[in-house]
């Protein structure tokens, strides 16, 4: 199935008249600009934003930590 759904997709592409590999080379360009962008992005942002931000982005995977230490607490208890 795995390869089957590519093939098929390319298969399909081709038999529509468009160039199903070339689709899939343009779907991972836009992946790789869209993380240049996002790096762009960052580098306007103030030292103070940047590390404002990281520094919700620590706390909220704290919190997701502590949560999931409370669940295999939990899950070990029953």
């Amino acid at each position: 199935m795995i390869f089957f759904a590519p093939l098929a997709y390319i298969g399909a592409s081709y038999y529509n008249g468009e160039n199903g590999i070339e689709k899939i080379k343009k779907l991972f360009q836009l992946d790789e600009s869209g993380a240049q962008e996002q790096s762009s992005n960052q580098a306007e942002l103030s030292k103070d934003d940047i590390i404002h931000m990281q520094q919700q982005e620590i706390d909220l995977l704290k919190k997701k930590i502590q949560e999931l230490e409370s669940r295999i607490a939990t899950l070990e208890s029953q």
